[in-house]
C-alpha cells in the first residue's frame, strides 16, 4: 500500500517536472552563441597572447592551490611541502612563509583585511592563523565539525565568519573569532568538491558543487537550498561566479565547461575541446579556426608532457580529448574570457561569448593544478604540479 502510494507520488513529480521544462524551453527562442554572433566580433587566431611576467619558486612539491588577494597586491600558495606562502606578485619575493598543521592540505584562503589564511585537508578540519606584522604567525582557531576531508574553504562576511566543504556531503558556516559551527548545510548525495559566492552581489548566498553532478545555492536566511542546477553526470570538480554576479560556470570531469544563468534558471553554453577538435577537421585544413583549435590543445599538451613531435602530440590529443577532466576555471575581469585548466591540456583561453579558444597558457612542465586572475584584471597567476607558480599578463 505504502509502495503503491509512493509509486504515485513519483509519477506525479516526474510529470510536473517534465511540465516546468517544457515552461522554460518555450521562453528559450535563442541561444547563447546565436545572440552574440551577429554584433560581436571574433577573436580568431589564436589571438590571446599573455606573457609570462614573473616565475615564483619557492615551494618543493605539487603546488595545489592558489589564491590572489582581494586587493590584488599579493597571491597565497598552498603545497604539499607542508608550507602556505604569502607572495609578492610584482617583484616575485615570499613575504611571509606559514608552516602547516597538516602536511595534506588541499585548500587555502586568505581574508579580506589580509590578516588570516586558512587552510584544510585530509584531517577533516580547517586551521586559521593569524598573520603577524613581523612576518610571524601562530594559530588562531581550529575548526572541527567534518567528518570527513574539506576539499574547499573560503572566509565569509569580511574573515569574521569562514565555509567549508566536504567528503561528508556537507558545507559548515564557522564563527572564526568563537571557533564555533553557526550552521550546517545538508542535501547533497556526493562529496562536495567546490565553493563559490560573490558578496558584492549577495552577500547571504554561496554555491557549492559535489560529486553528485549539481551545483547549489545556499541562502543562510532559508532552511534548503535557494537554487539547484543539475551540471553533468561527472564529479563537478569547480566553479566561479561571472563578475556581475548573476552567472557562474563550472567545470567537471566530463572535460566539458559549462555556463549557467540565476535568472534564467538553465544551462546557457558549453565549451568542449572534443567538440571543439571534431568539427575543426571538417574545416579546411588552412583555415585558422581549425588551426586555432588544433593549436591551443597541442601546444598545453606539448609543454605539459615535455617535447615530442606534431604527429604524435596530434594522435595522443585525439585519443585524450575524450576525458581531459577540468579541474580549474576563472573568468577574466571584463568576462569576456573564461581560464580552464585541463587534466592534460594545461590552461585553455575560451571566448566566452563564441565558445572558441583563443589562446593558452601553458609554459609549466607538468599538471596546471589551479588557475585565478586578480581582482584588478591585470594579472592571471597558474600554480601546477611542478612546484612553480606562473603570473601571466598582457
Amino acid at each position: 500500500m505504502y509502495a503503491e502510494k509512493i509509486n504515485n507520488a513519483r509519477n506525479k513529480t516526474k510529470l510536473l517536472y517534465n511540465e516546468l521544462q517544457n515552461v522554460k524551453l518555450s521562453t528559450q527562442d535563442s541561444t547563447f552563441f546565436d545572440a552574440a554572433s551577429s554584433s560581436i566580433p571574433f577573436l580568431r587566431g589564436h589571438s590571446i597572447k599573455l606573457r609570462n611576467y614573473v616565475t615564483l619558486k619557492g615551494h618543493f612539491d605539487k603546488v595545489v592551490d592558489l589564491r590572489w588577494t582581494d586587493d590584488s597586491s599579493g597571491i597565497i600558495s598552498l603545497s604539499q611541502d607542508g608550507f602556505i606562502i604569502i607572495w609578492d606578485p610584482v617583484t616575485g619575493y615570499k613575504k611571509h612563509a606559514i608552516p602547516l598543521q597538516n602536511q595534506y592540505s588541499l585548500t587555502c584562503a586568505i581574508c579580506p583585511n589580509n590578516r588570516y589564511v586558512a587552510s584544510a585537508g585530509l584531517d577533516n578540519a580547517c586551521t586559521i592563523y593569524q598573520i603577524h606584522q613581523d612576518n610571524s604567525s601562530n594559530i588562531k582557531a581550529i575548526l572541527k565539525g567534518h567528518s570527513a576531508y574539506i576539499s574547499d574553504t573560503m572566509f565569509h562576511h569580511n574573515g569574521n565568519y569562514a565555509i567549508t566543504g566536504s567528503g561528508d556531503m556537507t558545507c559548515i558556516l564557522w564563527d572564526c573569532n568563537r571557533a564555533f559551527k553557526v550552521r550546517e548545510f545538508v542535501n547533497h548525495v556526493g562529496d562536495v568538491l567546490c565553493l563559490g559566492a560573490n558578496e558584492k552581489f549577495n552577500p547571504n548566498c554561496f554555491a557549492s558543487g559535489s560529486a553528485d553532478g549539481t551545483i547549489k545555492f545556499w541562502d543562510a536566511r532559508q532552511q534548503r537550498e535557494a537554487q539547484s542546477f543539475h551540471v553533468s553526470k561527472s564529479d563537478v570538480n569547480t566553479m566561479k561566479m561571472f563578475p556581475g554576479g548573476n552567472s557562474f560556470v563550472t567545470g567537471s570531469d566530463d572535460g566539458v565547461v559549462r555556463l549557467f544563468d540565476l535568472r534564467a534558471d538553465c544551462l546557457m553554453a558549453e565549451y568542449s575541446l572534443r567538440d571543439q577538435l571534431e568539427s575543426s577537421m571538417y574545416q579546411q585544413p588552412n583555415s585558422p579556426y581549425s588551426e586555432n583549435v588544433t593549436n591551443s590543445a597541442l601546444q598545453a599538451r606539448q609543454n605539459s608532457r615535455g617535447s615530442m613531435n606534431s604527429a604524435e602530440s596530434y594522435n595522443r590529443a585525439q585519443a585524450n580529448l575524450y576525458t581531459p577532466g577540468v579541474n580549474s576555471v576563472d573568468f577574466s575581469a571584463s568576462g569576456r574570457l573564461v581560464f580552464s585548466c585541463y587534466a592534460n591540456y594545461g590552461c585553455i583561453i575560451w571566448d566566452l561569448l563564441k565558445g572558441e579558444p583563443v589562446g593558452s597558457l601553458s609554459n609549466h612542465s607538468s599538471k596546471v593544478s589551479k588557475v585565478v586572475t586578480s581582482n584588478d584584471g591585470i594579472g592571471v597567476a597558474t600554480a601546477s604540479w611542478d612546484s612553480k607558480i606562473k603570473i601571466w599578463t598582457a
